[in-house]
C-alpha cells in the first residue's frame, strides 16, 4: 500500500488496479491522511476548503 501512497503524494496517475485496490484495501483513516498531505501540497492555505 506504501507505494501506492507513494505514487499519491507524488501526484502520478493511477492505474485502475491501484485505484480498485485502494478502496478495497486501504484502511480509511491512513487514506484521508494521505488525501489531506495531498490537498494541502496543492492548496497550501488552511483558510481554502476543497
Amino acid at each position: 500500500m506504501q507505494r501506492i501512497y507513494d505514487k499519491c503524494r507524488r501526484r502520478e496517475p493511477l492505474s485502475r488496479e491501484e485505484a480498485y485496490r485502494l478502496y478495497d484495501e486501504a484502511p480509511l483513516q491512513e487514506l484521508a491522511l494521505v488525501a489531506d498531505e495531498v490537498r494541502r501540497a496543492v492548496v497550501p492555505d488552511p483558510q481554502v476548503v476543497t
